[in-house]
């Protein structure tokens, strides 16, 4: 069976709306829903056929809309606008905030069509959209769909922080939307056990035999704040899961496929998850929300055609996009269809506004992206970053696009001691697995593996010169962590000024990390700078008589007071880190990233163009002050230790060099210099 794909174009525009809203032109009309003698067979049969209407949906002559959006137009109340006075030579009105029932916008209606078909097929959603399209109200509403409408039913929204919920949030809306359906309909609920600003559950106290039990219809919505711990979205088995604010979820992957267990069995999906982020939302929550938009089979999403991006392919998929031209306020027919250019004509003017009256070189980037056109906009970054985003993008695209000259070419495995020489021997190990993945996905298989990219290169005894090889780490101590930091350490070439080896990953404990670590360090020959900021890889290397292979704290730092040295634990090796020294080290990736590559082929290659180590571009590209970018804080101490040899050469007085001249005229260091492939 072909894959069904779910494609905007082929929802037919309806006509006389108003024919879906009936309870709510009745309310509008009559201050109340209609009414019947108690008791009586009509009132019955009008509230069967209500709840029949949104729980399976509503026909019209052929028309049909999902049960969700039929409780929507006519049980939800939301904030709209009212508008008042006469327009301006600018187009401008004034408008009022009022409360009222929901207008039928064709914006919407593709929306819960898209939920009602995830849902029937066993997929869950996602949603990138514009600011201000009212997804609160409509979250919220579903919620109490079910908490009023189906017996028993457990509704959770989720958020990184519960702010998202409670002030002016999900849930709030969601509890009023509430107190209006107790008030106006038969479906009203007691809530006598939970009913705080995080839970509320239809039930009450009965006696029963002489016991009190908790009794009742329930049904319940539970607010769920998963801060610091993506596993707190374990177990939440519901009819109903949404995701507030997904792009401002830093564990969003994690917690999702977490949550994805509770909602799941195998191939039946008796439960719907719906994630939705805004345009223009900073931090790095943002990249898990981009990757599940970009990515939704692996999430088990169900796929639009992406019609939205410029440039997209016949066979491009994304999740639901909600573009700033569609449910404009003005920009409406009487049918709620979207005036699409009318809308467009206002959103560029207003840009060109923007661009030519400000000063501040983001606020068209924030406009942009908080009211975007396409999908690209609406994941503008909008402070930028300090490195060459353009062009470790087009590097990465070529080296995922290239596998055999990159990806197949890695040697991946372990090191162990010959039992033999005593001497430490690489054994390929094709059950190892390297972590590729950023974001990670999930907090499972994260052990990590040796990623060899070149082989240490050896003078003619078969000695590795010291300095040559230079390693960093960015460790960590905490064998059990509730967050997804990995250790990482690189292994770089100071003569062809490449990465030549990578080692990412969190096994079981801190020592066997640190284990793996000493053994790559001695196998180069190399000396590591670390982050001290950690008392337990000193203490591992010291018990292990290694302490040769860390590096001194760099004279320079301190003579700049970069680092101010504090007075517990080692302060010998490593680099204590705090904002400075990051700050610094970033830079310093910066230059180097630039620099032209060594003995290149073309003069237009750079040091970024050598780099074959895959998520280490990808966490380059969406790095921001907010990520927990292991790979990139490592490579800034590498990058210290760089600029600290460098120094330290160019004081030097002395007659011998750093490096044995010996290596340097040998034809396998000529080799090392200029291989035949320059992106090799």
């Amino acid at each position: 069976m072909a894959e069904f794909i779910f494609d905007t174009r082929k929802i037919k525009p309806l006509k006389d709306v108003h024919r879906f809203r009936p309870a709510a032109i009745h309310f509008e009309e009559h201050k109340e829903y209609p009414q019947f003698p108690a008791g009586s067979m009509p009132l019955k049969r009008y509230w069967d056929e209500e709840i029949s209407r949104s729980i399976d949906g509503y026909t019209d002559h052929g028309d049909y809309i999902p049960g969700y959006f039929y409780f929507y137009l006519n049980y939800g109340r939301i904030q709209k606008l009212e508008t008042r006075g006469k327009i301006s030579m600018d187009g401008r009105v004034q408008a009022d905030r009022v409360e009222g029932f929901p207008s039928y916008y064709d914006g919407d209606y593709e929306y819960f069509m898209y939920l009602d078909e995830a849902e029937k097929r066993g997929k869950h959603s996602c949603v990138l959209k514009t600011r201000g399209v009212g997804f609160s109200y409509k979250g919220g509403n579903m919620f109490n769909r079910n908490y009023f409408l189906i017996k028993g039913s457990n509704n959770f929204a989720i958020a990184d922080d519960k702010k998202y919920l409670i002030e002016d949030g999900l849930l709030t809306k969601t509890w009023s939307m509430m107190n209006f359906i107790d008030a106006n309909t038969p479906w009203r609920k007691r809530r006598a056990f939970k009913n705080t600003d995080l839970h509320k559950r239809a039930s009450f106290e009965e006696m029963h035999e002489g016991a009190k039990i908790e009794t009742g219809y329930m049904s319940e919505v539970m607010g769920v704040s998963i801060h610091n711990n993506p596993d707190a979205a374990r177990g939440r088995r519901g009819k109903l899961i949404e995701w507030e604010e997904a792009g401002a979820c830093p564990n969003i992957l994690i917690a999702w496929n977490v949550a994805r267990q509770s909602v799941e069995r195998g191939h039946a999906t008796y439960g719907l998850m719906a994630a939705f982020g805004t345009g223009g939302t900073e931090g790095s929550g943002f990249l898990g929300l981009k990757e599940m938009f970009y990515n939704p089979r692996g999430y088990n999403i169900l796929p639009c055609q992406n019609v939205w991006s410029k440039n997209a392919g016949p066979d491009s998929v994304c999740g639901f996009f909600v573009p700033a031209y569609k449910n404009m306020e003005g920009c409406m027919d009487k049918d709620g269809i979207s005036d699409i250019p009318k809308a467009m004509s206002i959103i560029e003017a207003d840009r060109k506004v923007i661009a030519k009256e400000t000063t501040d070189p983001n606020s068209l980037k924030r406009a942009i992206a908080e009211l975007p056109l396409t999908p690209e906009e609406a994941t503008l970054r909008i402070t930028g970053t300090i490195f060459p985003v353009a062009a470790l993008e087009d590097h990465l695209s070529y080296v995922e696009t290239h596998p055999k000259e990159y990806k197949d070419n890695e040697a991946i495995g372990r090191l162990r001691v010959s039992s033999d020489s005593g001497d430490l021997e690489w054994v390929p190990d094709k059950n190892q697995r390297p972590i590729y993945d950023f974001p990670l996905k999930d907090n499972k298989n994260l052990e990590g593996s040796i990623v060899i990219y070149e082989m240490p290169q050896r003078t003619g005894d078969k000695k590795i010169p010291w300095g040559v090889y230079i390693g960093s780490t960015d460790p960590y101590d905490d064998d059990e962590s509730s967050t997804t930091s990995l250790g990482s350490t690189f292994i770089f070439n100071r003569l062809t000024e490449r990465i030549v080896a990578e080692y990412t990953g969190r096994p079981r404990t801190a020592k066997e990390y640190y284990e793996n670590v000493r053994k790559l360090l001695m196998f180069y020959n190399a000396v590591c700078n670390y982050e001290n900021n950690y008392k337990g890889m000193f203490s591992y290397f010291e018990n292990k008589n290694c302490l040769y292979l860390l590096a001194d704290t760099p004279k320079y730092l301190k003579d700049t007071e970069l680092t101010k040295m504090s007075g517990f634990g080692n302060t010998s090796k490593g680099v204590r880190v705090n904002e400075a020294i990051n700050r610094h080290g970033r830079e310093l990736i910066k230059t180097w990233l630039l620099e032209p590559a060594v003995k290149a082929t073309s003069g237009n290659i750079l040091n970024l163009q050598r780099i074959r180590c895959i998520p280490l571009l990808k966490e380059l590209i969406e790095w921001v002050p907010e990520l927990n970018a292991d790979r990139v804080s490592s490579l800034s101490v590498l990058m210290i230790l760089r600029e600290s040899m460098a120094k330290i050469a160019a004081e030097s007085e002395k007659d011998e060099p750093l490096i044995d001249e010996f290596f340097m005229r040998s034809e396998i260091f000529k080799q090392n210099l200029a291989p035949e492939n320059p992106f090799l």
